[in-house]
């Protein structure tokens, strides 16, 4: 089965590039590669188009597809070079906010700090007593 002739894709299949020459160069813009003609067999899968991309009913039964149906007009979209992040921020500028907030959360636990206030354990200071060799 062909690949996807999009540029760092690697799935199989999809749909040929139209024969109507306007919407075969505007796909040809769209996927942005250099000097690329496509073949027969040259595919664009369905990773690069959106869900609205798609004809929902039948144009003809008037009833729910039951493959996906490219619309006629329809141009690949959704590529790695234009997925907008999630956030604002880059994950750089992220780090030192969460490391800030930690901090905040536990204030006074440094890795600096002293261990002097911590009390040793003594049999004072303990209610129940189980000696571990005896449960062997």
């Amino acid at each position: 089965m062909p690949r996807c002739c999009v540029p760092n894709c690697v799935e199989t299949g999809g749909h040929q590039f139209p024969r109507d020459v306007k919407l075969k160069k505007l796909w040809l813009k769209a996927i942005r590669r250099l000097k690329f003609e496509p073949k027969s067999g040259a595919r664009v899968c369905h990773k690069h188009f959106k869900e609205s991309d798609y004809e929902k009913i039948g144009k003809y039964s008037g009833i729910e597809n039951q493959r996906k149906i490219l619309k006629k007009s329809a141009i690949p979209s959704i590529f790695s070079w234009n997925v907008k992040p999630t956030s604002s921020e880059t994950p750089r500028e992220q780090r030192p906010k969460a490391r800030n907030y930690r901090k905040s959360l536990f204030p006074g636990n440094d890795s600096s700090q002293s261990f002097s206030d911590i009390q040793p354990l003594d049999d004072a200071n303990v209610s129940h007593h189980v000696d571990l060799a005896d449960s062997f």
